[in-house]
């Protein structure tokens, strides 16, 4: 509520390190607890954030609402440009069963739209490659650059999942965005 309150005029970047997935219902800027009337206008400021969020179990056949609230809080964000998000605790390479994007939620999520977003980074998730390609087409007029890193692919692969890259250097005759895999 401070930061909301204060004539922060250059505030442009925000990062939360370690934060538990229940946090964003009190972080988010509208329709939260102890919302001013400054809040949506002090977000909006936003261009880069970086979000270290601890993973969260999920146990087969229940559905979580913590994506929901993660998917509204970073829909948040207007004018962000530049997004780092990395779920801490145990890889899903290990085969554990944390997901972060589970596939038993009651109603799917639409993808995210963020309508100037250029750089993004995404660590330690497991995505189904229909999630990569349809973030991907959704973003293709601003996103130059990302980065998966650690990420498993569920459903499909990594070529299904790079394809809307493929398609959009073919009609272009050369590639807008740059896409790097560290697995």
């Amino acid at each position: 509520m401070g930061i909301e309150e204060a004539p922060l005029k250059h505030l442009h970047t925000l990062s939360l390190l370690s934060v538990h997935p229940g946090a964003v219902l009190y972080l988010r800027p509208a329709l939260g607890f102890g919302v001013s009337s400054a809040s949506y206008k002090r977000w909006s400021q936003i261009r880069k954030l970086t979000v270290h969020m601890a993973t969260f179990g999920h146990e087969p056949g229940r559905p979580t609402n913590h994506l929901k609230l993660l998917h509204a809080y970073l829909g948040s964000f207007p004018s962000l440009q530049r997004l780092v998000f990395h779920w801490e605790g145990e890889s899903p390479a290990k085969g554990k069963s944390t997901q972060a994007c589970p596939k038993t939620c009651a109603l799917p999520l639409r993808p995210l739209k963020l309508k100037h977003l250029q750089q993004m980074k995404l660590v330690n998730a497991i995505m189904d490659a229909s999630q990569v390609a349809s973030f991907i087409q959704e973003h293709r007029s601003t996103l130059r650059e990302f980065n998966f890193e650690n990420v498993v692919i569920r459903n499909g692969n990594w070529d299904d999942a790079l394809a809307p890259l493929t398609r959009l250097s073919a009609a272009r005759g050369r590639s807008r965005a740059c896409a790097t895999l560290t697995l």
